[in-house]
């Protein structure tokens, strides 16, 4: 219990989503009469799995959505912007953590005009700003998950492409590319121009909850087709319930400033939101 002036608190874990409980508080051996609460409910992560994908044939290659065709959209890609000079950076493949179903592959790779192009994933919407991209993140949300769990592997590749606009990006060249992945629970849905130079602010007001997964290394395990499972805590600022919940994954974590590995490659696999 911390004390806090007249103030008493106290943290109770292993509580289940979507129950009533009742509790007493008992002060120097006087017990109060029953009150009681109810938990939020546990919701699901949509298509985690990365089962679910639809495509069309453009002039330059295959546009690659993470979404069944005919169904409106939970997560997004810049594919859009990548076909218009080739083929998708985010697409299926069959090399999954568990021998079936289909994971999610994403790579950076050269590009003619921007340099390089990430392969990203996330919750929210995409379009095209010319040659730019703007991110317009966050899908409704209301629940309170402590926790995503990805199973992933990532083969790193020294910087290459940088954008010498911004000399922090320069300095970059010749390390090893990071990916990237990171969740937020947020009371607004938040935006990145790539044109305007943006780039995800943890600490920016809306954010309630925050919690991310980076590595320069090559990332492997010993889940089938050397997966490894990463578990991602959200660290909460506030109490409130939260309206949308944002989760971005990219091959190159300056992929949006177009700066990294022409040869990064993300495996993700079954994600899903962990309940405490």
């Amino acid at each position: 219990v911390k004390v806090s002036g007249t103030n008493y608190t106290a943290v109770i874990t292993g509580l289940r989503g979507a129950t009533s409980y009742q509790y007493r508080v008992s002060l120097d051996g006087v017990t109060g009469e029953a009150q009681s609460f109810t938990t939020a409910p546990e919701t699901t992560l949509s298509n985690g799995g990365m089962e679910d994908w639809n495509s069309e044939e453009k002039s330059n290659g295959t546009l690659w959505n993470p979404w069944p065709a005919g169904s409106s959209a939970f997560w997004d890609t810049g594919n859009i912007g990548s076909t218009t000079i080739g083929d998708s950076n985010t697409k299926p493949v069959s090399e999954t953590c568990n021998g079936s179903g289909k994971a999610a592959y994403l790579a950076s790779r050269y590009v003619i005009l921007k340099g390089l192009a990430a392969g990203n994933l996330f919750t929210g919407d995409f379009e095209l700003d010319g040659t730019h991209g703007i991110l317009t993140l966050g899908r409704d949300f209301s629940a309170f998950p402590s926790a995503l769990r990805i199973h992933c592997k990532y083969i790193t590749s020294p910087v290459t492409k940088v954008d010498d606009s911004l000399p922090e990006m320069a300095a970059l060249k010749g390390k090893n590319d990071i990916c990237h992945v990171y969740v937020a629970l947020t009371s607004e849905k938040m935006q990145i121009k790539t044109r305007q130079k943006d780039v995800f602010n943890p600490k920016a007001a809306p954010v309630i909850a925050y919690g991310e997964f980076q590595s320069d290394a090559n990332v492997n395990g010993s889940e089938q087709n050397g997966y490894k499972q990463v578990d991602i805590p959200l660290e909460y600022y506030r109490n409130e319930t939260p309206k949308y919940i944002i989760i971005v994954c990219s091959s190159s974590k300056y992929g949006n400033l177009f700066t990294g590995g022409e040869s990064s490659q993300l495996w993700l696999d079954e994600m899903e939101l962990i309940y405490e």
